[in-house]
This record gives structure tokens, C-alpha cells and sequence, in this order.
């Protein structure tokens, strides 16, 4: 049996679109299936929708703590994809307008997208930039205008 997460808009279920946030989705409809078949649906509202910072640790904490293994959302961060992979949740791609029940069978005929390690850097991680270009300054000395590095 596996247990998959999607992030979901209000109400929450089968028959809701998928929310394209992880961190600050409304709802996390999660759904057991095993042998290629929906068994049980839970309705579980997201403990991280109205965080300040952090949202989506407390999310994918909130997550792993049902059980899950996968998860399936729209949008991932850097810090939502490393969360997620530290607790063996696989996390998938959802396409845009459609439903949880839609991504599911995606996800049954292994037909879903995984999220791939983000390549963007955190700014306290960039590695650090090319020098600034030299100033340039005109000396006018003698008459003779040079340029001087």
C-alpha cells in the first residue's frame, strides 16, 4: 500500500483541484492506494497554511507523520524539496487544473513527473559573484585624456 499526499484547494477530496502551493495549501487529501486501486481517502487540513516562515517543513512534517511516501503539488522550493527528501517522501509534479482523483490515476499508471533537485541556490549558499568591473577614470592631466583602470 502507498500512501500519497496531494496538496489540495478547499474542500479537500477527490474532486478538488490541486493546489499549486506544497507549503501553504489549503488542504492535503491523502490517499491509500494499493493494487492500482483508491482503498481510503483522509482530509487533512494543512497545520502550515498561515506560517510566517517554515511552512513548508511544518508541511512536509505534517505529511510524513500520516505515513505518506509521496506527495503530489504543483510548485516546489529549494527548502520544500529538501524537506520532503530527508523524510523518503518522493514528491511528483502536478499538472495545472487538474483534479486530486485525475493526478492519482496519473500517478497509478506512472504517468506523473518527479520533482528533480532544484538548481537554484539560497542566497546565503551562492557561491559569489564575478568582481565589479574596474572604475574608470578619466585623467585630464597635460591635456591628454587617459583612461586609467
Amino acid at each position: 500500500m502507498v500512501k500519497i499526499a496531494v496538496s489540495s484547494i478547499a474542500p479537500g477530496g477527490l474532486d478538488s483541484l490541486v493546489d499549486h502551493r506544497f507549503g501553504r495549501c489549503d488542504y492535503f487529501t491523502i490517499v491509500d492506494v494499493e493494487n492500482d486501486k483508491i482503498n481510503n481517502i483522509t482530509i487533512l487540513q494543512n497545520p502550515a497554511v498561515n506560517q510566517s516562515s517554515g511552512a513548508a517543513i511544518l508541511a512536509a512534517q505534517t505529511i510524513a507523520n500520516q505515513g505518506c511516501t509521496a506527495v503530489v503539488t504543483g510548485k516546489l522550493t529549494p527548502n520544500a524539496y529538501d524537506a520532503l527528501t530527508r523524510l523518503n517522501i518522493k514528491p511528483y509534479m502536478a499538472p495545472i487544473g487538474q483534479t486530486v482523483k485525475e493526478v492519482i490515476e496519473d500517478y497509478i499508471k506512472n504517468q506523473l513527473i518527479p520533482f528533480t533537485p532544484p538548481t537554484t541556490f539560497n542566497r546565503s549558499s551562492m557561491p559569489p559573484g564575478p568582481p565589479p568591473p574596474p572604475k574608470r577614470i578619466i585623467s585630464r592631466r597635460r591635456g591628454t585624456p587617459r583612461l586609467h583602470y
